[in-house]
């Protein structure tokens, strides 16, 4: 019985120390869910239009990266994409590898990015609130902006 309690605490012990995320998954600066203020041009044009009771955000976790459509007049909300990336200085290189055709249309609708295979965003700015993204999209550049959700 003893040898029975002695393994259940050692392999509990184990499990907790041995999670799949260190950290809590905090990455740094970018860690946390971040909320698109507003997508435009390189030109200043508006890129993508928010409905008033539409929230986008974009969430760093890790090595994987999420971009979500919240509809605020109702308690849902939809995954756009899930990428994993790596992180270079200012330059993050998601990969959304495995994104169907429609989930790449829907994002692209949503919000202008073009999902491919390996994507190079560019970080303007980056501090404790705010952020401000270059994001390459058809014949132009995404500059989006936002607020970090506390």
């Amino acid at each position: 019985m003893k040898k029975i309690l002695f393994l259940t605490v050692i392999l509990t012990g184990l499990l907790a120390l041995g999670g799949c995320t260190r950290n809590d998954g905090d990455i740094g600066d970018l860690f946390g869910t971040w909320q698109v203020e507003s997508i435009t041009t390189a030109e200043g044009v508006p890129g993508v239009a928010l409905s008033d009771g539409q929230q986008l955000t974009f969430a760093f976790q890790g090595n994987t990266m999420n971009i979500r459509s919240t509809d605020l007049d109702k308690p849902s909300y939809v995954d756009l994409a899930w990428a994993r990336f790596e992180r270079n200085g200012n330059d993050i290189s998601a990969h959304f590898t495995g994104i169907k055709d429609w989930e790449k249309e829907r994002l692209q609708a949503a919000t202008g990015i073009i999902a491919a295979d390996e994507l190079t965003i560019h970080i303007e700015s980056l501090t404790a609130r705010t952020a401000l993204l270059v994001i390459p999209a058809d014949d132009n550049t995404l500059h989006v902006s936002l607020k970090k959700i506390p």
